[in-house]
Order: C-alpha cells, then structure tokens, then sequence
C-alpha cells in the first residue's frame, strides 16, 4: 500500500481537531496535541501510541476518531488495490471494478477518494467488455 496516500487519505477523512498537529517524518504519520507527540499511524495503517503517551480523555478521544478512520481508510485502499482494472471505452483513464451485477457495474476512479458522488449511465459504448447496456457508478 501507498503511504503517501495512505496518510493524504487519513488526513482528508479526519474531522477538524483543535490544537492537533499532523506531521508525516520518518515514514509515520505523528499526531501532535497541545505540541507533544501522543501517537502515530504507521505504513500498515496500525496505530501506536508513545511510551509516554498523555492519558486523558482528550488524548483518548483523538486516538480513537484516528483508529477509526485509519482502519476505514485502510480497508477502503486494500479494496481498491485488489480490484481488477476495467476500462471504460471512450474514457483514456483505467477503473477499478468493485462490483458487477445483473449488467450494473460499480468502479473506483482513477485517483481514489472517499465520499464522492456517484454517476450513473445508462449505454452500452461505456462497457469495453462489449457487454449488454449497463449503468455504471462512478465513485
């Protein structure tokens, strides 16, 4: 998995969090709160907190939205790695195929995000597999 993307992706799905600093060194994603290093996101997505890690409510609480929507993101790029490539004719960039089902096909674009919004059509000159018409959603 990317970790540059892995840690944009965290970084882009996280709430906006007061007196928190977010600060990519050394390969890991550190959290800094009220200036201290508290924890970090490493390469795998896995949370780690510091030795000397605060223990009050407020650390507790950021570490968990963290845990959450590393874990979230996590799943959600592993998916998106795992899926096969579907080409979308008349279209020059390459999708992921998540799903397909009774002629409706569901695919990731070519730079992944989370909570976009879905397009539908309904022709059969967007299906390079030359199958029958077909709604694709675009996420």
């Amino acid at each position: 998995m990317n970790s540059k993307l892995l840690y944009n992706q965290i970084k882009e799905q996280l709430p906006p969090m007061e007196e928190v600093a977010v600060k990519v060194e050394d390969n890991k994603m550190n959290f800094y709160i009220d200036g201290r290093l508290e924890f970090y996101v490493r390469e795998s997505g896995g949370v780690s907190y510091m030795p000397n890690c605060s223990d009050t409510d407020k650390v507790k609480n950021i570490c968990g939205e963290i845990v959450r929507t590393s874990r979230f993101v996590r799943e959600y790029l592993e998916t998106i790695d795992q899926a096969p490539d579907f080409e979308v004719e008349g279209l020059k960039n390459k999708y992921k195929l998540l799903a397909q089902f009774n002629n409706t096909v569901l695919l990731n674009s070519p730079k992944p995000f989370l909570y976009s919004t879905s397009v539908l059509t309904n022709t059969s000159q967007y299906i390079s597999s030359g199958a029958s018409p077909a709604s694709i959603a675009f996420l």
